[in-house]
């Protein structure tokens, strides 16, 4: 109890910290060489609860197109996410401590 208790708080305190030095060095903005402004258009994003006849096919058989003067097909990227618990992560028991994860 006591090391799920101790792997829960440096887990927190790991979330913190990389967090913080985030905030404190603009590692969110300054890692990237480009901006979103420079793009052309948005995304269209979409979860899988809002496409159910697409629920449970494999990405590679996902495809999407638009439309202007004729239809052209478009990229899609499928990104496949579970909740998982930090203690199985990292191979111990579930200490509670549970994030949306890609797969």
């Amino acid at each position: 109890m006591i090391r799920q208790s101790l792997l829960r708080f440096l887990v927190l305190v790991s979330i913190i910290l990389v967090a913080f030095s985030y905030r404190v060095t603009g590692l969110s903005t300054a890692a990237f060489p480009f901006s979103l402004a420079d793009r052309d258009s948005d995304p269209v994003v979409l979860a899988g609860s809002e496409l159910p006849g697409l629920l449970g096919l494999e990405p590679d058989r996902i495809v999407a197109f638009r439309y202007t003067t004729g239809w052209i097909q478009i990229p899609v990227q499928v990104d496949e996410r579970s909740l998982v618990d930090f203690g199985i992560v990292y191979g111990l028991l579930p200490v509670g401590v549970v994030t949306l994860a890609y797969c």
